[in-house]
């Protein structure tokens, strides 16, 4: 478990970035769809380095179009720093929050005393700092930008 201040810190940078993305995800729908309705609605988590706490999740109904819920699910994932579940009565999509660069799979070995890197590749190649849709597999990632949002994100779940 982090210390509580670095716990606090985590919490409220977590926070800072999925509702930045509930603010990008709301201007880029009102653009194609100005007839779109949001609702936001409190989510308990308790992650184990953390402790409890609470976010919003974000519902979007969309007209004549299957409801869609982004839900926060975790600031400290495998190859990432965030994570946002977006489902639909469709299926479901991740968007992850990806540190510049990307992450990283390191190996170390640690003959004697000595600790060496053996091996050391980014799973995602020049990734960019920010909320990113993530395929299915986690091979593949793209920047989040509305585009992205409509093709890779919400049609699957709305049509």
């Amino acid at each position: 478990m982090l210390t509580a201040v670095r716990a606090h810190q985590e919490i409220d940078d977590y926070r800072h970035r999925v509702d930045s993305l509930y603010g990008n995800v709301r201007d880029w729908i009102v653009a194609r769809l100005p007839g779109a309705v949001f609702h936001n609605t409190r989510v308990q988590m308790n992650e184990e380095a953390t402790g409890p706490y609470e976010l919003e999740s974000l519902d979007v109904s969309l007209a004549g179009l299957p409801a869609v819920r982004f839900v926060p699910r975790g600031i400290f994932m495998v190859g990432a720093r965030g994570r946002v579940d977006v489902r639909s009565r469709l299926g479901r999509q991740t968007l992850v929050w990806l540190e510049a660069g990307g992450p990283a799979l390191t190996a170390t070995v640690n003959p004697g005393q000595e600790t060496e890197t053996v091996i050391s590749r980014p799973l995602f190649r020049n990734a960019a700092e920010g909320w990113s849709w993530s395929d299915p597999k986690r091979t593949e990632v793209l920047p989040l930008s509305p585009d992205v949002l409509w093709d890779h994100v919400l049609n699957p779940l709305t049509r």
